[in-house]
């Protein structure tokens, strides 16, 4: 999948969203399948175990939030189309990271790849369409309502750690730091900071993107505006919009460098620079 298919599957998203909506499990069923995981197909137990905690996850989140969205409470940004955005997101990074490796795109996911998989299904669980007041606040409360799960399906410890570390580093503040630790390495998706920044770049895929991104600022500023009204309405901005491109949207995986991700960015931040000048 390149760059112009994965943002023709955000529009198709959300032509379906969400009165249309087929629904968070069966998105993540496609997914897997475009990565090579047979349905019904048994898996090896290390490998099985995060199968079964996915689709538990993408069970419970698309019940949570359909049960949210009938009292009007499911948040605008931090919802089930977001979740399914960064799962198609990081399928599309994992199918480019193969093929830089020349790899056969279709074929069993590693445990690394489920590790990953099972950190974007799970970084926003349960979101409480809040603010952080202090570093990773929500991500460790993703991470404290995972763990249970994970312990329930068997997941091995070395995965469970794995994967709570790449969810608190979705906290946007944490992104650059990461990207900065594997600059000059040799990428390798097995060690968990390029993991972490493949999971990291899925998560702000769609809102980098021109037309969709604009589109989820102001689902974002809906989401904050009871929380932090000043806040909000400076989301609004062009030069807002400018600082989340240069200071956020960083994408330095091989995978992201391949699907030509920074050229797009470049190219809003020039004409929102022109736009302003």
């Amino acid at each position: 999948m390149n760059l112009e298919q994965l943002c023709q599957t955000f529009v198709n998203l959300r032509k379906r969203w969400p009165h249309d909506w087929p629904g968070l499990p069966r998105v993540v069923s496609s997914a897997l399948q475009q990565l090579g995981h047979a349905p019904g197909g048994r898996l090896p137990p290390r490998s099985q175990s995060m199968f079964d905690c996915v689709t538990s996850i993408a069970e419970r989140i698309e019940l949570d939030g359909a049960q949210k969205s009938k009292v009007s409470q499911e948040p605008s940004y931090h919802n089930r189309l977001h979740i399914a955005d960064t799962v198609v997101a990081l399928t599309t990074l994992l199918l480019a990271q193969r093929s830089n490796k020349g790899q056969s795109a279709p074929s069993l996911l590693t445990p690394h790849e489920w590790q990953m998989f099972l950190a974007i299904c799970s970084h926003d669980l349960f979101h409480s369409g809040k603010i952080n007041q202090f570093t990773s606040q929500i991500e460790g409360q993703s991470v404290a309502s995972l763990r249970p799960l994970m312990q329930k399906c068997g997941v091995f410890e070395e995965d469970q750690k794995a994967v709570g570390h790449m969810i608190l580093q979705t906290d946007p503040t944490l992104v650059k730091k990461s990207h900065h630790k594997v600059r000059g390495m040799a990428f390798d998706d097995s060690m968990l900071p390029c993991q972490t920044v493949l999971v990291q770049e899925a998560d702000i895929m769609a809102s980098s993107m021109p037309g969709i991104g604009d589109d989820l600022t102001l689902q974002l500023s809906d989401e904050w505006r009871s929380v932090d009204p000043s806040r909000a309405m400076s989301l609004l901005s062009k030069q807002s919009r400018i600082f989340f491109l240069r200071e956020f949207a960083l994408f330095s995986s091989p995978a992201s460098q391949s699907l030509g991700i920074q050229a797009v960015i470049d190219r809003q931040i020039k004409d929102l620079t022109q736009a302003i000048s």
